[in-house]
């Protein structure tokens, strides 16, 4: 399931300007089924101002957020939501999205040439990249 929806108003983000009648939103599904039935629902909405396509499903807080519903016993849902330093979704996404390709670079220079895929490559994680640093959190997180 895609839907999209255009925006209502002009709009300015931290990027680009967005005009009325342009993409404004976008909701996408992707469902994990067994013996047809859905299972696992990966529920993406994108919207590039809060007040957008409020009928979709938000947020437990904030602009940004992925969920994760798993139907069946118990049925499970995990919102993931996050948030960059000064509080912007926009550019925590981004960080998300670049990790696996930032923490990926060690193993591409180690790969021999020629064009590498990720099914090439090693299991990519975050060995060894936890900061000593303290971010002065107060709630424990790290």
């Amino acid at each position: 399931m895609v839907d999209r929806r255009p925006a209502e108003r002009d709009l300015d983000t931290a990027s680009v300007r967005i005009p009325a009648g342009s993409m404004g939103a976008v909701r996408f599904q992707v469902i994990g089924k067994v013996d047809g039935v859905p299972r696992v629902v990966l529920d993406h909405v994108t919207r590039t101002a809060e007040d957008q396509v409020p009928e979709w499903p938000t947020p437990p807080e904030g602009g940004g957020c992925y969920r994760v519903v798993i139907t069946g016993e118990p049925s499970l849902r995990c919102d993931l939501v996050h948030h960059a330093e000064h509080g912007d979704h926009n550019v925590s996404g981004m960080i998300v999205t670049a990790q696996r390709l930032v923490n990926a670079v060690p193993a591409v220079v180690a790969a021999p040439g020629g064009l590498v895929t990720a099914l090439d490559l090693p299991l990519v994680t975050g060995t060894g990249l936890v900061s000593t640093v303290s971010t002065g959190s107060s709630d424990g997180a790290a």
